[in-house]
């Protein structure tokens, strides 16, 4: 334990060194390389190193002191602090990313390469990944029961707000869809491929339906409506009715006969 507390910042630095020269040189996700790996790659790597050696020192030095709930205060004062350190280090990465592109092109659209990261990269990882986590979560209640037991009529009552939350998310997915409703069926893509899972799952598996498995069934009903709703939602706008497109069309041949 000592021996890689010790390695990990000397590696950490010694590569940092080594992949700065590669500086403006490749993009990954259009994030300059370098600045991708410092945020994505030796950010997190800095994260877990300082927080086993959090962990060690007050195991080591005070663990017949600590208790598990100083433990977890502590752990999360890091986790919070280490957020914002972060958060400020993503925030210089993509700065330098735009200066590296002006240098090279004073007339370079840094508004586009914004926008790529804002509708794109962000809302996607945002919904996929959100989508993603709560997937997992009800898998994990497939073979790890829920200690919130509720009644029967508690079990059906929170089944029900299902189609509200269904709506609110689908919601959320035409606000952040960007006008040309790519989008919004990537999302739906998303949205089938999860609800699949699920049901995946309750052919193979057959959880039981009672509170036991309450992630999985609330987490099988949103994407169930969520898939209903993306079936029946038609986001192009549709044509106009026959007739007034046969008028639209006549009164638009009458005006060109009385210019002529």
């Amino acid at each position: 334990m000592k021996i890689v507390l010790a390695l990990v910042p000397l590696l950490a630095l010694l590569t940092s060194v080594l992949v700065y020269n590669q500086n403006g040189k490749k993009e990954i996700l259009r994030f300059d390389m370098v600045q991708f790996f410092y945020s994505f790659i030796l950010m997190p790597t800095v994260f877990i190193w300082f927080k086993g050696f959090l962990f060690f020192l007050l195991k080591s030095e005070l663990g017949g002191v600590i208790s598990q709930n100083e433990l977890f205060l502590w752990d999360t004062i890091y986790s919070v602090f280490f957020l914002f350190l972060f958060a400020f280090v993503v925030i210089h990465s993509l700065t330098k990313s735009f200066e590296l592109k002006r240098n090279k092109d004073p007339l370079y659209d840094l508004f586009e390469h914004s926008e790529y990261y804002h509708l794109w990269v962000s809302h996607t990882i945002i919904f996929v990944g959100a989508m993603a986590l709560f997937t997992l979560i009800s898998i994990f209640n497939i073979w790890i029961d829920s200690t919130f037991l509720f009644s029967r009529f508690g079990f059906y009552a929170i089944l029900a707000t299902a189609p509200i939350i269904s709506a609110a998310v689908f919601k959320g997915f035409m606000i952040a869809d960007f006008g040309d409703f790519r989008f919004l069926k990537l999302m739906k893509l998303f949205v089938g491929v999860f609800f699949l899972i699920h049901g995946i799952i309750f052919i193979v598996i057959e959880p039981a339906f009672d509170s036991t498995k309450i992630m999985y069934w609330y987490t099988t009903n949103v994407f169930g409506f969520l898939s209903l709703i993306s079936f029946w939602h038609s986001p192009e706008p549709e044509p106009p009715p026959v007739h007034k497109r046969v008028a639209s069309k006549a009164k638009s041949l009458i005006g060109k006969i009385i210019k002529r």
